[in-house]
């Protein structure tokens, strides 16, 4: 996947700083959205899968060992987030309510 992300905003985010985080996430949000909305299909999906792959994101960066591999890292938790929404979609038309 794509934008190549600063990685010394990458280093200060992973450090605490969320100013650093904020600004990664301006780089990035709109391919992550583009990415999640071809994926889904469903716009108000594609959002909620971004923002949740920030969050998740945001919690977990203290542990990204390479700053460099921060695209394909997030990228790799939004692909999980689409997959499960994907899964939940193929759920809900194989229940059948028979009343």
């Amino acid at each position: 996947m794509g934008k190549k992300i600063s990685e010394e905003l990458v280093i200060r985010a992973r450090n605490g700083d969320a100013d650093a985080f904020g600004w990664v996430y301006d780089e990035i949000k709109d391919e992550m959205y583009r990415f999640a909305l071809y994926t889904l299909g469903n716009a108000s999906d594609a959002e909620d899968a971004v923002s949740e792959t920030f969050i998740e994101a945001y919690r977990g960066i203290s542990k990204l060992k390479e700053p460099a591999a921060f695209s394909s890292w997030i990228f790799r938790i939004l692909r999980v987030r689409c997959g499960k929404k994907i899964a939940e979609y193929i759920g809900k038309r194989s229940v059948f309510n028979i009343e």
